[in-house]
């Protein structure tokens, strides 16, 4: 995230960068300083937002919204004068850059194929498969719970899984073949 921004020598020379998740509670981001006041204004070095977990594969229908809050100001009231946050670079007036990845998690219904990846989707401590594979396993989160490499008829040990749905993908003979477990 890059900031760039023009205040008065009056204006507010302080700063707090939050973020909040869809309606709960803002986050503080980073203490911000606005020490230079000209008229063409400063920069604040980029801000990388990688080390925030929950700001990382947010579901795309939930909004983040972000907001400065400014204080150390010398005047009050309107005394304080115009604060912009602003790009030199661009035409717009503030830009945060990131990468908005959308993805279902779930079983294909485009793969018309009748491979049987897994024989029992209802399982206690043990998926049995129905073909040769490298598996991943799902949590309903899209987390990536389980790996293993599997034989036709083997088993896999999953008791140590929580209780409920989960995504089991695999590679079957160079074709993505996805099924629902319910672990119980």
């Amino acid at each position: 995230m890059d900031l760039n921004y023009r205040r008065p020598a009056t204006g507010a020379a302080n700063g707090l960068l939050q973020y909040q998740i869809g309606s709960g509670s803002f986050v503080d981001i980073q203490s911000l300083n606005f020490s230079v006041s000209a008229t063409t204004g400063g920069s604040i070095p980029t801000i990388d937002l990688s080390s925030f977990t929950d700001l990382q594969n947010v579901k795309s229908d939930k909004t983040i919204t972000f907001r400065i809050v400014l204080y150390n100001s010398t005047a009050s009231g309107s005394g304080a004068g115009p604060w912009y946050v602003f790009d030199r670079l661009q035409d717009s007036d503030f830009k945060i850059s990131g990468i908005v990845k959308t993805e279902t998690l779930g079983v294909s219904t485009a793969n018309t194929s009748k491979i049987v990846l897994v024989k029992n989707t209802l399982v206690k401590n043990e998926i049995v498969f129905g073909a040769n594979a490298s598996v991943k396993i799902y949590n309903t989160a899209g987390q990536l719970v389980k790996t293993a490499r599997v034989s036709e008829n083997e088993s896999l040990n999953v008791s140590s899984l929580r209780t409920g749905i989960y995504v089991v993908e695999g590679n079957v003979n160079g074709q993505m073949v996805s099924q629902k477990i319910i672990k119980n």
